[in-house]
């Protein structure tokens, strides 16, 4: 695994840095200047650049406003890679994941945060600093919108008192997150971010379509809160543990436990289990499984240097006949297919 430490600057702050450097002699991999001055930011609101480091290959493109900003990215690289990641000031983060899956641990957290394709969270970090983890040969691709917390405050009290505990956490300079998991990115809100990232609005008309758009997504995001609170059928500590049940999955997706071994290692009987696994995420435990393990399948397909049997064998396939069988069956086309195109 290489480790590497990455500072970005929030554009929030008048200046925005990436910088790659190594974890234990600090020595400089990488820097791009994306803003410098209050000036540049309005020279270039849309700054973007591309990434080739040998290791690592990505791009970043941003859109810089007065108190916030927005940015899209996507990064793969040849090895696994961990991040130790700091910013200037606290912020709030919306987090949108893509594609791909990463986990990590923000400073003041007392759990790992695991995020899967499809999934978004809101955090809130006083102190931004964390060390995150991606998986070699796997793409991600996150979109994120970081607000001053009293900006995200303003903009959050228009949407009710959904956000209530959220803003009290806020305002107590708490670290936290909107849920305990994570929830899955609507078809809605799919919509908006293609909108953002597609958008060619220029000053001024480019400063309201994006407030709009920020707007929008937290009306989406209190409406899945608002309709998801008369399903769950659990306490907040069930739900807890569901969510981490979740997580134990993702973690040993090549050999993932049993029900009874994953009920066992959550805090759950098997029926609580099944039943909050139903409501919460949508899917039966191993349909959930068998879908995550397919769409990675899918994702290292695309790696020349993978064969199909290392791909199913990564995922927990013993037998690549059953692997053909179960990719076919979601995507329409073989593996093979895949790689040949």
């Amino acid at each position: 695994m290489i480790a590497v430490k990455t500072n970005l600057c929030y554009l929030i702050f008048n200046k925005m840095k990436f910088s790659l450097r190594t974890s234990d002699i600090e020595e400089l991999i990488y820097e791009q200047d994306l803003l410098t001055s209050p000036l540049s930011c309005e020279e270039n609101p849309n700054p973007k650049f591309e990434l080739d480091i040998g290791f690592m290959k990505g791009a970043m493109e941003a859109q810089v406003f007065e108190d916030y900003y927005f940015h899209q990215a996507e990064l793969i690289s040849n090895s696994d890679l961990k991040f130790y990641t700091s910013g200037d000031k606290p912020c709030v983060e919306i987090h949108f994941h893509l594609q791909g899956c990463g986990r990590g641990k923000w400073k003041g957290f007392k759990d790992e945060t695991i995020i899967a394709q499809g999934e978004y969270n809101i955090f809130y970090s006083p102190e931004p600093q964390g060390v995150f983890e991606t998986e070699a040969n796997v793409m991600q691709k996150v979109f994120e919108i970081n607000l001053m917390p009293e900006n995200f405050i303003k903009m959050a009290k228009t949407c009710g008192n959904l956000f209530h505990r959220f803003i009290k956490d806020i305002e107590a300079e708490r670290p936290s997150m909107l849920v305990a998991g994570n929830l899955p990115i609507s078809p809605s809100m799919q919509m908006v971010l293609f909108q953002m990232m597609n958008s060619s609005f220029e000053d001024p008309l480019r400063i309201i379509y994006f407030q709009a758009k920020v707007y929008e997504l937290l009306t989406l995001i209190a409406g899945e809160l608002q309709l998801d609170k008369p399903l769950f059928s659990f306490g907040k500590e069930d739900e807890d543990k569901l969510y981490f049940a979740k997580e134990q999955l993702i973690k040993n997706v090549a050999n993932p436990p049993s029900l009874s071994e994953l009920a066992k290692i959550s805090g759950l009987n098997e029926f609580k289990l099944k039943k909050g696994f139903k409501e919460i995420f949508g899917n039966s435990v191993f349909g959930y499984l068998l879908d995550f393990k397919l769409e990675k399948a899918k994702q290292l397909l695309v790696n020349p240097s993978l064969s199909i049997g290392d791909v199913a064998f990564l995922t927990g396939y013993k037998n690549q006949g059953h692997f053909t069988t179960a990719f076919k069956k979601k995507y329409g086309v073989t593996p093979n297919f895949i790689k040949q195109n």
